[in-house]
């Protein structure tokens, strides 16, 4: 005869035994994703651009890893706050054109556009005149502010200019992976 705490002791099992079967069936050998020359070209650029280093460092040829240290990496590289690769990474986009693979080695062009640096700083630099610096510190203050924000203003009405470059990537296959391999890479 069953009782009541037998019928409920089942409609407890059911679910707990279900459930272990379920996160058992999960815990097998993790398989290896395969990712292409393009998917490990976009996740490099990608972690790249959003200041995600470490992520971008582990997307490197083991030789590139064994000449530069992840702490190198990213000293090379970093922002130390964040604050303008932040704002500047939502202007920046790209373009993977083309991918030539010749057996364990690959090199991919890629079209960037990202703010025109050097019409930036140019153009900053060029509306800076030492020779107009005001000697007191709270006078430099003002003047410097008031320039850098003239500027920031020009950009936000006018927007910032851009230019589009191609960049080729050199990649290589290792165990059956792709990296970039930084060492050889050069920009047209």
């Amino acid at each position: 005869m069953k009782t009541p705490l037998h019928a409920a002791s089942r409609k407890f099992v059911w679910p707990v035994l279900l459930s272990g079967l379920l996160i058992l069936a999960g815990c097998g050998p993790e398989k290896k994703v395969d990712r292409g020359p393009k998917e490990v070209l976009s996740a490099y650029i990608d972690a790249t651009i959003s200041g995600r280093l470490e992520d971008a460092y582990q997307s490197l040829s083991s030789r590139d890893r064994s000449e530069k240290t992840l702490k190198a990496f990213i000293a090379e590289r970093a922002d130390e706050e964040g604050l303008v690769r932040n704002v500047i990474a939502k202007k920046i986009s790209y373009t993977i054109r083309d991918i030539n693979i010749s057996g364990d080695k690959a090199k991919a062009s890629v079209d960037i556009t990202a703010p025109d640096y050097d019409r930036i700083m140019k153009d900053i630099l060029s509306s800076l005149a030492v020779k107009d610096l005001p000697a007191g510190n709270l006078d430099a203050h003002v003047y410097v502010s008031g320039l850098l924000g003239r500027h920031v203003k020009k950009y936000r009405d006018k927007g910032i200019p851009m230019k589009t470059t191609t960049d080729v990537f050199d990649m290589v296959e290792e165990k059956g992976e792709w990296k970039i391999a930084i060492h050889r890479g050069a920009t047209k």
